[in-house]
């Protein structure tokens, strides 16, 4: 069964993400740039003059077996990048095209 991961992390993250994912074999995704949101780590973010900065949000199709190894990477990411917001969300996908 396959999943949909759902990653929300600070721009200057995006190389890293992208290179976990792929060092993982996921190299197709879609990317949603300058995300506006509000973590518990990161105040919120706006992209503007007030609250500069933004997130990308990246989701991926992944085998249900990928996940695990993955969430494990990304835990490791967020420990060792504490002062940068990374979220990760898994939902089941029941049909795709």
């Amino acid at each position: 069964m396959k999943k949909q991961l759902i990653i929300v992390v600070d721009v200057s993250g995006l190389d890293d993400i992208s290179n976990l994912l792929n060092k993982h074999g996921v190299e197709e995704f879609t990317r949603f740039e300058q995300c506006s949101g509000q973590g518990y780590r990161t105040g919120p973010r706006t992209n503007d003059h007030i609250w500069p900065g933004y997130n990308v949000m990246v989701i991926a199709v992944v085998e249900e077996q990928l996940v695990s190894e993955i969430f494990a990477a990304l835990r490791t990411y967020r420990e060792e990048n504490k002062n940068m917001g990374v979220y990760a969300y898994v939902t089941p996908v029941e049909q795709s095209l």
